[in-house]
C-alpha cells in the first residue's frame, strides 16, 4: 500500500508574497461589473495581459463574488 502523501504549505514561499499586488474593493453592483473589471485589466502585467481570457476570467470571478459570496446585497463590498 503507497504511503499516504501530504500537502505542505509554506506561507513565507514568494508564490504567497502579496508585495506589489493591486487590490481593489468594489460595491456588490451588477450593473458596474464591467467597469472595474476593465478597472482590474488595465493594471495587471504585460506578460499575462491576454485581455480577453484575462477579462473574462476576472469578470467571472466578481459575478461569482456579487450573486453567490455577497448574495447580492448591495451593502456588502468584495475585494479583488
Amino acid at each position: 500500500m503507497e504511503a499516504a502523501k501530504k500537502i505542505l504549505q509554506d506561507d513565507n514561499h514568494s508564490l504567497f508574497s502579496k508585495d506589489n499586488m493591486f487590490t481593489k474593493e468594489f460595491p456588490s453592483d451588477f450593473r458596474r461589473i464591467r467597469y472595474f473589471t476593465l478597472m482590474i485589466v488595465q493594471k495587471a502585467p504585460p506578460e499575462i495581459k491576454e485581455i480577453n481570457l484575462l477579462e473574462q476570467q476576472i469578470s467571472e470571478i466578481i459575478k461569482n463574488a456579487v450573486k453567490h459570496g455577497n448574495k447580492s446585497d448591495p451593502e456588502k463590498t468584495i475585494k479583488v
